[in-house]
Formats: structure tokens, sequence, C-alpha cells
């Protein structure tokens, strides 16, 4: 049996809120997927809009998923159609049927995201999926075995990007000490091996490797044999730059 298209079920209304440009970029990408323009907002099952006071909005089906550009955007790229609810165009059901946790729980098809998720959707507007970035996720109660007891310093990473890997490392059970000393038998993570840190390390014989080795141990919850990948650092490149894009199924 043939793939039904993407938005089959679904009969759009794009708000005139939207840009012109902007309007006409999701029209296309929803007849593409299979969905078909209501000819009125009553005649609309969702409705794509940046605001829920929309011109018109009265006129609206009581059962109609009233959700942001972005719930298009997002259907697109997993090729699935994403729960409406996590982009509502209301600010005030932005957290509706969603779990803040530290930790794992049942999933009982709720939402589940941490606090840290809580705050990035407070400050952005935007219900992302909590899978999208690893500190959004809930992770184990127990530490990752045998991350206990190694102490990692960071180089080259600053501001966000620092702050994010210092809480993969403390997520993970490890420490992290700003004040890289060779008597704590250090790993460094080093955006580069241009920065004094780095060569440093290099002088002592630790372990220097880049952030997608702490991602991939975080991602699968155990500490991984430290491979090429892990110490490749490409000639005049900073991987400072790849940071924090990584997700639970990336």
């Amino acid at each position: 049996m043939a793939k039904k298209p993407l938005f089959h079920s679904v009969v759009y209304y794009i708000s005139p809120s939207l840009r012109s440009s902007r309007r006409e970029q999701l029209q296309a990408a929803l007849d593409a997927h299979g969905a078909h323009a209501s000819k009125t907002i009553g005649d609309a099952t969702h409705i794509i809009t940046d605001t829920a006071r929309f011109d018109g909005w009265q006129e609206a089906n009581e059962g109609a998923e009233i959700v942001t550009d972005r719930w298009v955007d997002r259907s697109i790229v997993l090729d699935r159609a994403e729960p409406p609810e996590m982009y509502s165009a209301d600010p005030t059901m932005l957290f509706s049927g969603v779990t803040a946790t530290c930790t794992d729980v049942a999933r009982a098809r709720k939402t589940i995201g941490t606090l840290d998720w809580v705050f990035f959707v407070l400050g952005t507007g935007q219900l992302t999926a909590p899978g999208d970035r690893l500190i959004h996720y809930p992770v184990p109660r127990r530490p990752i075995e045998g991350m206990g007891g190694k102490v990692f310093s960071i180089t080259n990473y600053t501001g966000e990007a620092r702050d994010y890997l210092k809480k993969l490392i403390v997520g993970m059970g490890a420490s992290f000490n700003p004040t890289m000393r060779q008597g704590d038998s250090p790993i460094l993570i080093a955006a580069s091996t241009e920065s004094e840190k780095a060569k440093k390390g290099a002088e002592w014989q630790i372990p220097v490797v880049n952030h997608l080795w702490v991602e991939d141990c975080y991602m699968t919850w155990r500490v991984l044999p430290i491979t090429t990948k892990y110490i490749t650092f490409p000639p005049a490149s900073d991987l400072s730059g790849l940071l924090c894009e990584r997700g639970m199924g990336a």
C-alpha cells in the first residue's frame, strides 16, 4: 500500500499576520505534502499563525489545531506530523500535557523534559521536542558506570557552549575543574589543538578529546573508547560552532 502524504488529512488556513513571503512558502510546503487550503477559516482543521488572536480567530472551528509555522517545518524535517499541542500559538497552552523531570520516568504518552528545557521554551516561546537537545531530555538516575572520579577541563569553549559541556559532564557523574591539574589525571575537552591548554595536555599525555566524545557518552550513557573520531581536529578548524546541535536521536 502506498504511503499517504504527510499532511493528507490537513485542511489549512494561514493567518495574514504572517509575512506574505512566509505564507507563500508555507502554502507551497503544505500543498507539496498533500494538504489542502480551506475555503473559510471555519473549514480549517489546522490554522497556521504566529498569534492566537489572529484576524478572524472567532470564526475558527472549535476543534481546529492552532499552531505556529514551526509545526509545518518540524513535521517535514522529521517526516511525521508532530503533535500540534507542542507548537500551539497560544502561550498559555505551551505546557499543556507536559511533565518536567530531572530523571527518567514512565513515559505514559506524555511530553517529558528537564528544567533546562522548560526554561528554554519559556525563553524562546517555542515548544520544542525535549529530544532535540541532549540537556532537554531526562537521563537515568544512576551516573554512568566508570564516569565517577573522572575530572574534566575545557578549552576553546566559552559562554553558552562552555555551560552546556559542564552540564553534560556533571550530569554523567563526573566533575569539572576549570584549572587543569596534572595530578587529577584529567580529560581535556578541546575545540582545537591550538590553545595553550591543549598543548599542555598533549605534553602531559592526558586525553585531549573533542566534544563529540562527551555527547556520545551522554547519548549512550556509557564510557566510550576514545577512538580516532574523538581526537580528530581538522587543520584550522574550531569545533565549538557545532556544539549544542545534537539531539537524542542524532
